[in-house]
């Protein structure tokens, strides 16, 4: 059996009935609302919280899946970019690309491979702990390197942090930022 049109019975329900008869009950398959509803249900149901329209499976009118799923123990860092604002970031997310995607306006000459330095960032709070070896080594070679700046092409937001970009591109003179660097940090 497929049903191919909305109802405003609970499909689960249907399970029972479908077992005792011996058939498979698809319900609203390939039709949008359907299918997509039934699962996002199911995820809803496995989440701490979710934020926005009525939850799909403890409403059977008709389904809105406009709701944000929130899963609590995933918090999202914010990043403070001085003079620009705050913004949730994907924990993980390099801080040269989410400098750049949030209007941080950064430099990033060498594509983010800790080669140029022109993706420096002063961390005003929030400074990670560890260092790469290729910012480090960057950084130790130059004479007002270590301690000074940070490489935003070298770290990860990972927790909340504030930081300053000390050579923006539009104040550069230069025709771009550079190439925008891979999602994850190298070298």
């Amino acid at each position: 059996m497929v049903d191919i049109s909305f109802f405003g019975e609970d499909a689960f329900a249907l399970d029972e009935l479908a077992r005792k008869k011996g058939v498979t009950a698809i319900v609203d398959c390939r039709v949008a609302p359907g299918l997509c509803n039934i699962i996002a249900g199911y995820v809803t149901e496995k989440m701490d919280q979710v934020e926005g329209n009525d939850h799909p499976q403890k409403d059977n009118q008709k389904n809105n899946m406009s709701s944000k799923f929130i899963d609590k123990g995933a918090k999202m860092p914010i990043l403070n970019i001085e003079g620009v604002g705050e913004f949730e970031i994907p924990a993980g997310t390099r801080l040269v690309n989410a400098l750049e995607d949030n209007g941080g306006d950064p430099l990033h000459r060498c594509g983010g491979n800790a080669r140029c330095t022109t993706c420096r960032v002063e961390f005003l709070a929030g400074e990670p702990d560890s260092m790469t070896k290729a910012e480090k080594e960057k950084l130790e070679s130059m004479k007002e390197g270590l301690g000074s700046f940070r490489l935003s092409c070298q770290c990860t937001v990972d927790h909340d942090m504030h930081v300053k970009v000390l050579m923006p591109y539009s104040e550069s003179g230069l025709d771009n930022p550079g190439a925008r660097p891979e999602d994850q940090v190298t070298p």
